[in-house]
């Protein structure tokens, strides 16, 4: 039976979530760089970073090692639609439910644990204080009858839960029969061992639920820690059930922020490591990822897309006696007929200037090079590629700490010259710029359009990344009176603007569509203001702006909100065109692959 290649390399690169993994996760497992954090027998710890930034993979992995290592540990995920069953309860009875369904889930977890990793039996007095606690019926001395009852005891109350009829459930006093039965789980191995709860995607609890759940996370002790996933902005409180307690960093909790970590090495040895294992099945591996994706350099973009015009500007130069046109770089040349369009001032004075500060032009070239490439652009109608995105550090900056993005972006530039007539099978070769930069661009657009597997309620969020990525853009190409390369923003506006366009692009960070340059850490969505934003790098490709963290702008928040409602006015509006005026060019270029999202008409 003949394998298409393209089918080994998907099975390699193209499993980029842990859900999504048919073979076992260790294969690919790398350690991050927060594992030794994250491995404190005793230590709970919040694990915290976008979709995709690896935390479900380290829980997981954490969870399936417990039984090779001194440690017990549970993986648990809060499902959303599990626990969205208990968000209207009366208040007099959210926190003994909730904590009841807690204590049920995790017991029920441990006790599953326990039968995998252990042949030695549970005392007796266990049993029946277990059976006592959750007013169970006599299951003797067996730990799988034991669990079936439990499990019969959450069905129940789930059933409960979706017809309203909670007062006829006896409520399990918080927290004691988890603690009780993680005790005993320590003391069945010599030495005893610690019992790891990993509780992912905490974010899906309500602020209520989450309040119950900290409970668990303050008062925990030996043999107990908790090891918690959650996206960043999803910790809504950190309040307890008791008055005045509040869970407290450092005293109560590690705080590990993933996009902190050395992401750079981390994801470069997950991808080789993945190479490794093509190498493994009889793939002919040419080299390691970073010469797989070789870089093309900006210097060397900049003097090709101006060479066609690198003869008109030496000839407007020609009859400056003072200049010597001809010794000038390309690329500077380059650089001053940019500057000239953005500042008025004529081709000669900038040459003069040149010559008088060269190391000031050097340092404005270095920081320029992408908005004059894509300003040599304009007018070239037809032009495909407009500027190259290619080479492993490049990639490393639009993932911007998302381990599923970069393996998405090798994926897709492995696939990309897969396709080329030349490709021979089952090697691996470089990737030419051109195919990393359409590799880079349906990555882009695939994290647009992916906002359709969430929900309708969400196309506001992506009415607003396609108006701000289209202004983006055009800034870069018209530098005339506008911030060219800027990617962050902050806003401007009434607080009452600022609040709405704020709670946008809260979702936005939520979903990975727009990021967050934090003033202060956050410990709660609420501490948002005054935070600097971005489009998410992982569709510069697509939007043709910088990956890269460059300076900053304003942005009206009342023009924002506009964008949810009324994309194409607020485009022209952010553009500085009049009412008048007809859809701002290149609209159709990116934005007609999204009419729905862009449709207002209903």
């Amino acid at each position: 039976m003949t394998i298409d290649p393209s089918t080994e390399i998907a099975a390699a690169f193209g499993t980029h979530r842990a859900e999504w993994a048919s073979t076992d996760a260790g294969e690919f497992f790398v350690a991050p760089p927060y594992q030794g954090a994250l491995l404190h027998p005793s230590r709970p710890c919040f694990l915290i970073g976008g979709r995709g930034t690896g935390k479900t993979t380290a829980l997981q992995h954490l969870a399936s090692q417990g039984q090779q290592t001194e440690h017990l540990a549970i993986y648990i995920r809060l499902n959303k639609n599990q626990v969205e069953l208990f968000t209207d309860i009366p208040s007099d009875l959210h926190s003994k439910c909730f904590g009841h369904f807690l204590n049920l889930l995790i017991c029920i977890e441990l006790l599953r644990g326990h039968s995998r990793r252990s042949a030695r039996p549970l005392s007796a007095d266990l049993f029946r204080r277990l059976q006592t606690l959750f007013s169970l019926p006599d299951t003797g001395s067996s730990a799988t009858q034991l669990h079936d009852a439990l499990i019969d005891s959450l069905d129940k109350m789930e059933v409960a839960a979706n017809n309203s009829d909670l007062h006829k459930i006896a409520y399990s006093p918080f927290e004691k029969p988890i603690t009780l039965l993680a005790s005993e789980l320590s003391k069945l191995s010599e030495p005893e061992r610690s019992v790891w709860v990993c509780l992912d995607e905490w974010e899906n609890l309500t602020e209520a639920q989450q309040t119950v759940a900290n409970g668990l996370i303050k008062q925990s002790e030996n043999p107990i820690a908790y090891k918690i996933g959650v996206r960043t902005g999803g910790i809504k409180t950190a309040v307890t059930r008791r008055d005045g307690d509040r869970l407290q960093h450092p005293a109560d909790y590690e705080r590990i922020e993933i996009m902190e970590t050395n992401f750079e090495d981390f994801a470069e040895e997950v991808a080789n490591r993945r190479l490794k294992t093509l190498a493994q099945t009889g793939w002919t591996v040419e080299s390691e990822l970073r010469k797989l994706l070789p870089l093309l350099p900006l210097r060397e973009e900049l003097e090709t897309a101006a060479a066609k015009n690198v003869a008109g500007w030496r000839e407007e130069l020609a009859g400056c006696p003072d200049v010597d046109a001809m010794v000038i770089p390309t690329r500077y040349l380059a650089l001053m007929a940019y500057w000239r369009d953005a500042s008025g001032e004529d081709l000669s004075s900038l040459a003069k200037d040149y010559e008088r500060r060269p190391t000031e032009w050097k340092n404005r070239l270095g920081t320029y090079m992408f908005p004059v490439i894509m300003w040599l652009s304009r007018g070239r109608q037809g032009i495909r590629i407009r500027k190259h995105y290619t080479g492993c550090d490049t990639f490393l900056a639009m993932a911007n700490g998302n381990i599923r993005f970069f393996l998405q972006l090798v994926n897709e530039s492995l696939l990309e010259n897969s396709r080329d007539p030349e490709f021979q099978t089952r090697v691996l070769e470089e990737v030419p710029a051109r195919r990393q930069t359409i590799a880079a661009r349906r990555v882009g657009k695939y994290r647009i359009a992916s906002m359709d597997d969430v929900s309708r309620r969400d196309i506001p969020v992506r009415r607003l990344a396609l108006v701000i990525g289209r202004v983006l853009m055009e800034s870069s190409r018209n530098p005339a009176g506008k911030t060219p390369d800027s990617v962050y923003f902050t806003l401007s506006g009434k607080p009452e603007d600022r609040e709405e366009a704020i709670s946008l692009l809260r979702e936005g960070v939520q979903h990975q569509f727009f990021s967050v340059e934090l003033q202060n850490k956050l410990t709660s969505p609420k501490e948002f203001p005054d935070d600097a934003y971005r489009l998410h790098p992982i569709m510069s490709a697509f939007f043709e702006i910088s990956p890269a963290r460059k300076r900053g702008r304003k942005f009206d928040a009342k023009t924002l909100v506009r964008a949810t409602r009324d994309p194409k006015g607020a485009l022209r509006q952010l553009l500085n065109a009049p009412p008048s005026a007809p859809p701002p060019e290149l609209v159709l270029d990116q934005l007609s692959f999204f009419d729905d999202i862009l449709d207002t008409s209903e």
